[in-house]
């Protein structure tokens, strides 16, 4: 379980900044080190069998400039590595987001991407999660305080 975490969430950080390289960036080759960093992570993690292992990644839209990439990655890097990798888009609906939160719950995966569009509507979902040993990343957005005490991690970028 701990090396599908960590696959994940290097897979959606290096994923995650691919569309903002050389966007308010400061440090000169700060992106770039980061980058090389999190793809020789990957290809180490990658080497693990994890063939039968399913992961949901519930998004608004798979058509937003910053979801696009950081989706394919992520997609791409998983079933090549034998997940099952199911996603969910509530195009940009909040109720069928939640919905959808409760339906990848359902489903028990090892392993829930999130990304949300309000702070709070997702907090029972992201508890019933946990209460079902289900880790929970979030991912480019950020959620009320009690839930966000329950996540597993939360990648988000301060550009």
């Amino acid at each position: 379980m701990k090396k599908i975490l960590i696959m994940l969430l290097v897979l959606i950080l290096a994923a995650s900044i691919t569309p903002f390289i050389g966007i308010g960036c400061k440090a000169e080759g700060a992106v770039e080190k980061t980058t090389v960093a999190a793809t020789e992570a990957a290809e180490e993690v990658a080497k693990e069998d994890f063939s039968g292992k399913k992961v949901c990644f519930v998004i608004p839209t798979t058509g937003a400039f910053w979801i696009i990439p950081m989706e394919a990655k992520i997609e791409k890097e998983l079933t090549e590595a034998g997940v099952e990798y199911i996603h969910f888009d509530s195009q940009f609906q909040l109720e069928t987001s939640v919905s959808q939160l409760e339906e990848a719950i359902e489903i028990e995966p090892d392993v829930i991407i999130l990304h949300v569009l309000d702070t709070k509507a997702y907090s029972p979902g992201i508890k019933k999660a946990y209460e079902k040993g289900i880790p929970v990343v979030l991912t480019l957005s950020e959620v009320d305080e009690e839930a966000n005490k329950l996540l597993t991690s939360n990648v988000f970028i301060d550009y």
